[in-house]
């Protein structure tokens, strides 16, 4: 039995927008002519097939530590789908992971047809996952020049970047963080070990800072990361206060998986500051909730 690579909770690549807007119309796909329920009568394990229409069919191709490109065979034209973890079956119908899901295997998708205007194109509203293929990394093969085009091996010295989210009633917001200081350390190609140390500002002296605007008093905030952090801790303050009378600030709760992290209850008003940890050092980021 070949060895799956092991991959996280992965929905899009990054992609920095400030308001995520649907392609006006559905991409129309055939839809898969057997849409009764196989499971009718047996272990409540066993797929169904979804109810609603295939809308798409891909090789998967993963990359980096959690990345999930898809080619459509036809076409080869790239783009990555939301995975509902709860509904991935593999050919006979039986659940399984998302850590299961390997190099070369070619999925089927079913959902709503809503295809987002980017490259590669993503598929954000996926209720179901169907293994229709088993394949290995040597499928992917002819593939991997499209793959070099969209990803590159992250350089050792880059500082992770940070993006906050926040849904609101009409949109989904995502704004990119500059990160305020950072002590990182990484190991050149020549096997050199290099450290940079940048002492940055106060969060409360943050100047033309991309405001997070909350539709309620307080709303759970998505952090995203470049790269799964082994720590973050958040701190809060009220906005408008002084860097010099601020204190240590009220500490957040915040829930860590790879590379994101939930904010619970942030509160308008406030400024927060993010202090995420790495292997490699440790990054502060800040932005303000209105």
């Amino acid at each position: 039995m070949r060895k799956k690579k092991m991959i996280g909770r992965s929905l899009f690549s990054s992609v920095l927008v400030l308001c995520i807007l649907f392609a006006g119309g559905c991409q129309k796909k055939e839809v898969d002519g057997n849409t009764e329920n196989p499971s009718k009568g047996k272990d409540s394990a066993k797929a169904r097939i979804s109810e609603n229409e295939k809308v798409v069919e891909g090789m998967l191709l993963t990359f980096g530590e959690e990345g999930m490109l898809f080619i459509e065979p036809e076409t080869e034209s790239p783009f990555y789908v939301y995975i509902p973890e709860d509904n991935i079956f593999d050919e006979n119908g039986e659940k399984f992971g998302l850590e299961d899901m390997g190099d070369g295997d070619i999925f089927a998708f079913y959902g709503e047809g809503i295809v987002m205007e980017s490259y590669p194109a993503q598929y954000p509203a996926i209720t179901e996952v169907r293994r229709i293929q088993d394949g290995d990394a040597q499928d992917t093969e002819p593939y991997k020049d499209i793959l070099a085009q969209i990803y590159q091996e992250p350089d050792p010295s880059e500082i992770p970047f940070m993006n906050v989210e926040n849904r609101r009633m009409d949109s989904v917001v995502t704004v990119m963080t500059e990160p305020l200081g950072y002590e990182w350390s990484y190991e050149t190609a020549n096997g050199e070990k290099e450290s940079i140390i940048a002492c940055g500002t106060h969060v409360l002296d943050m100047k033309e800072t991309e405001p997070i605007r909350l539709d309620e008093e307080t709303a759970d905030i998505k952090l995203f990361f470049s790269k799964s952090p082994k720590s973050v801790k958040v701190r809060r303050w009220d906005k408008g206060m002084k860097a010099e009378d601020a204190g240590e600030g009220e500490g957040q709760k915040v829930d860590l998986e790879k590379k994101e992290a939930v904010l619970r209850n942030a509160r308008k008003d406030s400024v927060y500051e993010v202090t995420a940890e790495w292997e490699q050092g440790t990054v502060t980021y800040g932005f303000v909730a209105e």
